[in-house]
């Protein structure tokens, strides 16, 4: 019982769980706050690869220059 005060199931992983006597209204609030966590997700993902999109590509090009001197410098 102290364990459900603190948020935990006391469902394990193999139990079955007859969803028919779950409420549709829990139902649907969880699937809302899902969504809107995997919204968040999506999001952050999103953000971190505009920022770092240009910082990898600004990282290519400042190799790229440097492997084209080396090459010139070699060929001399």
């Amino acid at each position: 019982m102290d364990s459900q005060l603190h948020g935990e199931s006391a469902y394990t992983r193999g139990d079955k769980i007859d969803v028919s006597q779950i409420g549709w209204k829990y139902l649907e609030s969880e699937l809302h706050s899902i969504i809107r966590y995997h919204l968040s997700i999506i999001e952050i993902a999103t953000d971190l690869e505009d920022i770092f999109s240009n910082v990898m590509l600004a990282v290519y090009l400042f190799e790229l220059a440097i492997l084209c001197f080396e090459v010139y410098r070699a060929a001399m």
